[in-house]
């Protein structure tokens, strides 16, 4: 896993954080569930694109195929 792919949702989140506790049409516990829909969101997709990534990490056909079919 790198790091370095998530920094992008640094910014989103924060954005996301912000614009929940500065408005006023939000009660406090309408506040407190977006705060925790956005986390929950946001660790289900790093969960998920490291599974994708890990089941997909080499290729499906080893190489000497690939190797045999492309000298045409």
């Amino acid at each position: 896993m790198e790091v370095s792919d998530y920094f992008p949702l640094i910014p989103l989140l924060v954005v996301v954080a912000i614009i929940l506790h500065k408005s006023k049409a939000f009660s406090n516990i309408v506040k407190y569930i977006g705060y925790g829909y956005f986390i929950v969101l946001t660790v289900v997709f790093i969960i998920v694109r490291e599974r994708i990534s890990f089941l997909y990490e080499h290729p499906p056909i080893p190489d000497i195929y690939w190797e045999k079919n492309s000298d045409w």
